[in-house]
């Protein structure tokens, strides 16, 4: 599924053996936020929250170095969102308790 200005949707979900299945999605909009130089690298901040691209962090597909402007769409999602397990990607958070 593809829409002009909005971000591809990546969801995982189990399908039924029998019967159909359904996903239900949330679809964010693909505007730049941020750009930066993919040779220097930087730091993008979004409603307090941080990443930090470290110099040459970019490269192409064929493994070598990007040295362009990167353009990023950057969306802020705490985890008291609405709808929050629908707009993380194939993650349900369930967590394997350590041996000790």
């Amino acid at each position: 599924m593809t829409k002009t200005g909005v971000l591809e949707p990546v969801r995982t979900f189990k399908p039924k053996t029998n019967g159909s299945s359904t996903a239900d999605l949330c679809l964010f909009t693909s505007t730049t936020t941020h750009t930066l130089n993919a040779t220097t690298g930087g730091t993008v901040t979004s409603n307090g929250s941080s990443i930090q691209f470290p110099v040459d962090a970019f490269e192409k597909t064929d493994g070598s170095s990007y040295s362009g402007t990167v353009s990023l769409t950057v969306h802020h999602l705490p985890r008291n969102a609405a709808l929050f397990s629908l707009k993380v990607p194939g993650t349900d958070f369930r967590v394997k308790q350590p041996t000790l």
